[in-house]
């Protein structure tokens, strides 16, 4: 226990120093350019947090990235690599979609169950690559992959096809149903119930993997598969749920976004959530409160980019140097123990 609580103490030292030494980095680039990087970092902070209603757009961004951010960091947790979370959010938010566009109107349907159908069509999603590693031996980075672009053209098709609505500027879905929307409890915002979800889910998430068996055993599979094997633990039944699991918080990612924002499916409507759910995931040192911390402080950069380039002049693309710079110092240090589990994947322990 004081190991585990040292190694959370220094991933997370780890993380904040990361984040410190990127925005160094980034002070000194905008500098370069001849820019203020104070004037820069001040109106990124106002962008972020100048009233009421860029809070509430932090937390919106922050949602789907603290969503597919748990997806990821399960998954590696339980020894596996989630590349899919981009495609699980696609086909979660395509089901809510249908739900919302076709199970709407008199009497109407609570948004609880557009949420289900995201979720459960994320969940199956998920343990696709999952049944196929552990009945076959399929690698889950190339299925995962593999199955983004599936999912990504099948919305394509969807919008532009049957579900495509009808003399529309952009290609489109109709909009779903009022019934169907997500409710916003604080006025004068953009927050919705979504993100109290995703509080909701990270607490969840904690709960399993540290209080529960299924947790514990999650964990044994991470950290020493060999072990797990050698004291029973259902490693291919595991693989299967695992997946599904970080199937269902992807789908969820996309059916909040679509029931809570978007209300409607279009053509490249995501902001590749799931790719970007790597990054949170890692900086979060694949811990549920890490996640959390770590999808508000990529939604605080997301929602002041534009204030940056209105106040200074540099380009809001200056918001991506801040994001993968201490990603990449994250996974510079953590590269050993990334190898070690892809070795330990390459023998078959």
């Amino acid at each position: 226990m004081v190991a585990t609580a040292h190694r959370k103490g220094i991933q997370a030292a780890l993380s904040l120093t990361a984040t410190a030494l990127s925005l160094v980095l980034v002070g000194l680039i905008v500098g370069l350019v001849g820019a203020s990087p104070l004037a820069a970092f001040q109106a990124l902070l106002e962008g972020a947090f100048g009233n009421l209603y860029s809070i509430g757009t932090v937390l919106v961004r922050a949602t789907p990235l603290i969503f597919t951010g748990l997806s990821v960091g399960l998954a590696f947790r339980c020894g596996l690599f989630n590349i899919g979370a981009e495609g699980q959010l696609q086909v979660g938010a395509a089901a809510a979609t249908v739900i919302g566009v076709f199970g709407g109107g008199p009497p109407g349907i609570h948004p609880g169950f557009a949420l289900l159908a995201g979720c459960c069509a994320g969940a199956i999603y998920g343990a696709i690559p999952g049944f196929l590693r552990s009945r076959f031996g399929a690698n889950e980075i190339i299925t995962t992959l593999m199955l983004n672009y599936i999912a990504i053209y099948s919305v394509i098709y969807l919008v532009l096809g049957p579900m495509g609505m009808e003399d529309a500027v952009f290609p489109q879905t109709n909009r779903i149903a009022s019934s169907s929307e997500l409710p916003r409890w604080i006025p004068g915002t953009r927050i919705h119930a979504g993100f109290f979800l995703a509080l909701l889910i990270v607490a969840v998430v904690w709960v399993v993997l540290h209080r529960t068996s299924l947790g514990f055993e999650f964990r044994i599979m991470g950290e020493n598969p060999s072990v797990a094997g050698q004291i029973g633990i259902p490693i291919s039944r595991n693989i299967t749920l695992c997946m599904a699991m970080c199937g269902a918080l992807s789908g969820l990612a996309g059916a909040v976004e679509i029931l809570g924002v978007q209300y409607r499916l279009a053509q490249d409507w995501s902001y590749e959530w799931g790719y970007t759910a790597i990054a949170v995931a890692f900086l979060g040192g694949v811990n549920p409160i890490g996640i959390l911390a770590a999808g508000l402080y990529f939604g605080i950069l997301q929602a002041g980019a534009d204030s940056i380039q209105a106040a200074t002049g540099v380009p809001a693309a200056i918001v991506f140097l801040i994001e993968s710079l201490p990603v990449l110092i994250v996974l510079a240090i953590s590269a050993p123990r990334i190898l070690a589990l892809l070795r330990k994947r390459s023998r078959g322990d």
